[in-house]
């Protein structure tokens, strides 16, 4: 079975550097076949420079989209691609050396599932606050940490794993596949890429499975640790979720404001887990924000303005 990996990057040269680094050490089996595509999403800093420095020590291609978006750039991977299994990793990631070994292995204990997920455990740049070191288990997804056991497993409904260590059969990927209307757009923190993936495949039937043993760490610099990035992070998956329709239980924008003002006033200053309450806050404020593009007042649609 042919084997690619998958990496979208945008105007981070320096630690696709370090990715790419970590992607030498890759345990690879004897006589497998693999190819490595890093899809600069129209980059303007040094990353095409950083790819054909790498194109001498690893079976790498570089495929370039220029409309900026995380799924978009996954999209164009997956097309590009020519291996029957995709593993999907980022840009600010290291790699553990049994990564593609350990997928590998799932696929052959767990023939009928069709995607897969692993541990990403966090990798500070710098001393985190006290209140992200206390309440990590609550942020896992502002993090991009994941480990839910030592134990290889079917997910349950409503579980999927990360997008920055995840694997998909190609047969899958004819099914479904990164909806481009939410995923990072930049600066903008719009997120939900890979869940859009999984909540169609799930729906449809296929089964995905936990891979305890493919380990990645994730960088984190101190930007993602404060309160402005847990607001932007919440509220874009907020967003995200009204663009899915997964809110639809919230039927108009005073109903979105009625649970926005029953959250906040959960919120204890004084509360060790205030975070996992703001969090809540921000999830509510960006569906009301995105509300007010697709919902008139009592809940009938309308045309979206602006992005979308």
């Amino acid at each position: 079975m042919r084997v690619s990996v998958v990496i979208c990057t945008w105007n981070r040269c320096d630690l696709l550097r370090r990715t790419l680094e970590s992607l030498r050490s890759l345990v690879v089996p004897a006589n497998q076949e693999w190819e490595l595509l890093v899809v600069n999403n129209n980059s303007s800093d040094a990353t095409d420079e950083v790819i054909t420095a790498f194109q001498g020590f690893l079976p790498l291609r570089r495929v370039f989209e220029s409309e900026v978006g995380l799924s978009r750039a996954r999209n164009a991977g997956v097309r590009a691609a020519t291996g029957e299994l995709i593993l999907f990793t980022d840009d600010d990631v290291l790699v553990g050396p049994n990564w593609m070994m350990a997928y590998l292995d799932a696929l052959k204990l767990w023939p009928d599932a069709r995607y897969f997920g692993g541990v990403i455990r966090p990798w500070f740049a710098v001393e985190v606050p006290d209140w992200v070191k206390r309440n990590q288990t609550a942020l896992a997804g502002m993090l991009c940490s994941l480990d839910i056991g030592p134990i290889s497993r079917e997910f349950p409904p409503g579980e999927f794993p990360y997008g920055l260590n995840m694997a998909v059969c190609r047969d899958a990927l004819s099914l479904a596949s990164f909806d481009e209307r939410v995923g990072r757009k930049g600066h903008e923190q719009l997120r939900g890429s890979e869940y859009s993936l999984f909540r169609t495949l799930r729906r449809l039937g296929v089964r995905g499975v936990w891979v305890p043993a493919a380990e990645v760490r994730h960088y984190i610099p101190g930007c993602r640790a404060n309160f402005r990035y847990l607001w932007n992070f919440y509220s874009g998956i907020g967003r995200s979720a009204i663009r899915l329709g997964d809110a639809c239980e919230l039927r108009s924008r005073r109903a979105l404001w009625r649970e926005g003002l029953k959250a906040l006033m959960q919120i204890c200053p004084r509360s060790r887990d205030w975070p996992r309450h703001i969090a809540r806050v921000a999830f509510m404020s960006g569906q009301y924000y995105e509300s007010r593009l697709t919902l008139s007042s009592d809940g009938t649609e309308v045309q979206r303005r602006g992005y979308g």
